[in-house]
């Protein structure tokens, strides 16, 4: 539940030009992705947990990845290219004005959301594929199709925190304990960066880039919605996973959001002191 990080979020990271390009790249790329692909071991967990798994473990993962991603790269890249071709197309045409274009493009991302939850598919991973897609069979340079989207997101990011901050988190206070707290710190820290830096080796980068990478990943909404699918499938000890996962999200929003400036600036100044060599390339991200 709380591998997946949260590009809403880190907003204020990935869309810093003072941050090198690869750095960002790699952060918003992961937190479209990382969600797709932590949910068939998220299920597999599930039915283990509820002793309703009916094959061996490897076999299910293997099921649950083919289902999750494959259904969802289908419906991302097919309504994403059908939705981008469509609306160039019609756009050169001259068929609808600009104030319609906004709204279809954000349906674009609602219908691939929606075709890969009733195939069966990871829709997190389908909304950010068909943004791509999108993107790729649209074109570039136009923000008219974009802007409603892009607002219409930040809106109901900012509405979903408020919900969680007034209903989610009062919930929670009563059964945190200070297990729970420490678990969260060390999912936010110690997990993350250790895992970062695993997946990392090799690549040449310097230990700053690393510990970049490995704090700024936060928690948001995808770790409440698999807290939620686990609590109602009646998950032992639910209560208790979902104060875990309320917990680190909320440290997540108030860890995060202080420091993504400060920490900004910092290695900012650092990329920018040294040579050349400190500025990570596309190959060492």
């Amino acid at each position: 539940m709380l591998c997946a990080t949260d590009a809403a979020l880190g907003h204020r990271v990935v869309e810093d030009p003072s941050v090198p390009v690869p750095v960002r790249r790699a952060l918003n790329v992961e937190s479209g992705l990382n969600d797709g692909i932590a949910v068939p071991f998220f299920l597999v967990s599930l039915d283990i947990t509820m002793s309703v798994l009916d094959d061996s473990v490897p076999s299910a993962i293997a099921a649950a990845l083919a289902q999750q991603i494959g259904w969802g790269l289908a419906a991302g890249v097919l309504i994403g290219c059908t939705g981008g071709y469509l609306q160039r197309a019609a756009a050169r045409r001259g068929w609808f004005e600009t104030r319609w274009r906004q709204p279809c493009t954000l349906a674009v991302a609602l219908a691939a959301y929606a075709a890969a939850v009733t195939l069966g598919g990871s829709a997190f991973l389908a909304a950010f594929v068909a943004g791509l897609a999108f993107r790729l069979a649209h074109g570039t340079g136009d923000g008219e199709a974009t802007r409603f989207t892009e607002e219409t997101g930040g809106i109901l990011a900012a509405a979903t925190w408020m919900i969680f901050g007034a209903a989610a988190i009062p919930a929670a206070l009563p059964h945190i304990t200070w297990q729970i707290v420490v678990y969260a710190v060390l999912s936010l820290t110690a997990v993350r960066m250790l895992s970062v830096g695993t997946a990392m080796a090799g690549t040449g980068a310097p230990w700053q880039t690393l510990a970049f990478l490995g704090w700024f990943g936060p928690r948001g909404l995808a770790s409440v919605v698999f807290a939620i699918l686990a609590f109602e499938r009646g998950t032992p000890a639910a209560e208790t996973l979902l104060t875990a996962v309320v917990v680190t999200v909320g440290l997540s929003v108030f860890a995060h959001g202080f420091s993504a400036r400060p920490l900004v600036a910092a290695y900012h100044r650092w990329t920018e002191s040294g040579p050349a060599g400190r500025r990570p390339s596309a190959r060492s991200e």
